[in-house]
């Protein structure tokens, strides 16, 4: 919920917003007003609205591909954080935080009662979900939390469940397969689509829906799968947050792989980056980057594999970007910020990921492209219950012999077939290399030569030719880079040239 309430009594304005960050609220402060809203675009409605880009939140952008709470990409407008509300009065503003996700105080329970606790959390959190005047189903890729989500759907409703799957022609970025056996097995009323977007059309529609400059390319099928569910429901619910509380990322398993090092880590690092420089590109470089990862802080060496770009490569494409302050996020500085995780190497990165890539990333993509489409998105994951007991559940009962969601698997396996549990991890991907050498070829090649772009002063012009020439010729993937600088300057076209001239 993003929520204003007027306080009549003493004149008094208050803002809250969510526990996780499910929905936006933005606002801008002035000697003269308070400007809020859940669209950045309504503020600059305003004249008095900010309209210079923040510095820091461009450094952001380009090494997450996302502008990081507090930030926004105008230096005079910030974002509520998640679970804080704000209060206006007498022209002063104050922020306080109201509730806090806690990694400490771990459940003591035995494996049998904890699968038990967790199987009546998720029961409890989907059909909470389920409250709703309007027609409702799921997104279902196949995976394990969306596949959970719809089995419990299929347990507590009396009709077939209606969920909603598109792929690409592209094989290797479909998985309708996947998600046609979960539907056959649960019995809903599946709806899927192969589509080949237009998709010049479709990055426009992206960027004025974001607001800000956003990279995660994945809005792409989220928007499309939205497209497709509202044609036949108002509402869905699905897998968001699963990873994040059950340590379900590969890059949680590496990095746990890194930590198990120990006191050896800068001795390996050094023996990685020496093995670098002797060996041939692939290889020699992915040795180097896990040898520097290995010589970093650990917040930085996590977040070292979140980031899109490494310091020197931002550093190239915007003068502002990389640096010391490279894997920077604002939250992380705020006390209490590792939510009690201790030492533990598995619920720092968690702590991480629930104060930025889940609500600045994956919540974001998820309201954004269901919203563009009339269609309200819900994550049961992120029902409290479920996700605190999931956050106090020990390492152990979430990664085991090298994978993530071991508890979750056992307790899915009372719904599920053992091929959907087994299943390896697919992101929501697209086929975006492909694209800049097919139909967004034309669209970087001229917005990178126009004047516009050579003169704004956001990316270094040789940089961005310089991707592109590299991915044209097959030397290397460049693809999220390009994506990256593009989604950049059609944002700026959009949001800084025409806000300008309505100004």
């Amino acid at each position: 919920f993003a929520i204003a309430i007027w306080d009549r009594r003493d004149h008094s304005l208050l803002l809250a917003r969510d526990r996780f960050g499910e929905k936006p609220l933005y606002y801008a402060h002035n000697a003269q007003r308070l400007l809020f809203g859940s669209e950045l675009k309504s503020l600059l409605k305003a004249p008095d609205c900010p309209r210079e880009i923040d510095s820091e939140a461009l450094r952001a952008y380009f090494t997450y591909g996302y502008v990081p709470c507090p930030l926004s990409i105008f230096s005079g407008i910030r974002k509520l954080p998640p679970a804080h509300f704000l209060r206006y009065r007498e022209g002063k503003i104050s922020l306080q935080r109201y509730w806090q996700a806690s990694l400490a105080a771990k459940v003591t329970l035995s494996e049998a009662a904890a699968e038990d606790a967790l199987a009546e959390h998720l029961q409890h959190a989907v059909s909470s979900r389920l409250i709703a005047d309007v027609p409702f189903g799921a997104f279902l890729s196949g995976g394990l939390d969306s596949s959970v989500v719809v089995a419990l759907m299929a347990e507590t409703l009396s009709q077939p469940v209606k969920t909603f799957t598109i792929g690409f022609r592209e094989a290797a970025y479909s998985e309708l397969d996947d998600a046609r056996r979960v539907a056959t097995h649960l019995g809903t009323e599946h709806h899927e689509l192969v589509v080949a977007p237009d998709a010049v059309a479709l990055l426009q529609q992206l960027v004025w829906h974001f607001d800000e400059p956003f990279a995660d390319s994945s809005a792409v099928p989220t928007f499309l799968v939205s497209q497709l569910a509202q044609q036949h429901v108002k509402m869905v619910l699905t897998g968001d947050g699963g990873d994040e509380l059950f340590g379900g990322y590969d890059r949680y398993l590496r990095l746990l792989a890194l930590e198990r090092l120990g006191p050896l880590q800068p001795l390996a690092g050094m023996a990685l980056r020496i093995a670098g420089t002797l060996l041939p590109n692939p290889r020699g470089g992915r040795l180097q980057r896990v040898g520097e990862r290995l010589g970093l802080p650990f917040a930085e060496r996590y977040l070292s594999g979140v980031a899109l770009t490494r310091p020197d490569q931002a550093h190239a494409l915007c003068a502002q970007a990389g640096g010391k302050s490279h894997y920077h996020l604002p939250l992380l500085d705020q006390v209490d910020s590792d939510l009690g995780a201790g030492n533990s190497a598995l619920d720092r990165a968690v702590a991480i990921d629930l104060q930025s890539y889940l609500p600045d990333d994956i919540l974001v993509k998820l309201d954004r492209m269901a919203m563009a489409t009339s269609l309200e998105g819900r994550a049961p994951f992120l029902e409290p219950g479920l996700a605190q007991f999931a956050l106090q559940l020990p390492e152990s009962l979430r990664v085991r012999d090298g994978r993530g969601k071991y508890l979750l698997r056992k307790v899915a396996a009372r719904w599920l077939p053992a091929d959907v549990l087994s299943k390896p991890k697919q992101g929501f991907a697209i086929p975006i290399a492909e694209w800049f050498r097919g139909p967004l070829r034309a669209l970087a090649q001229d917005t990178f030569a126009s004047k516009t772009f050579r003169e704004r002063g956001l990316v270094d012009p040789a940089a961005a030719d310089a991707l592109l020439r590299e991915h044209l010729d097959g030397a290397a993937d460049r693809s999220e880079a390009l994506w990256q600088v593009l989604c950049l300057e059609l944002w700026a076209q959009r949001f800084v040239d025409a806000t300008n001239v309505a100004a």
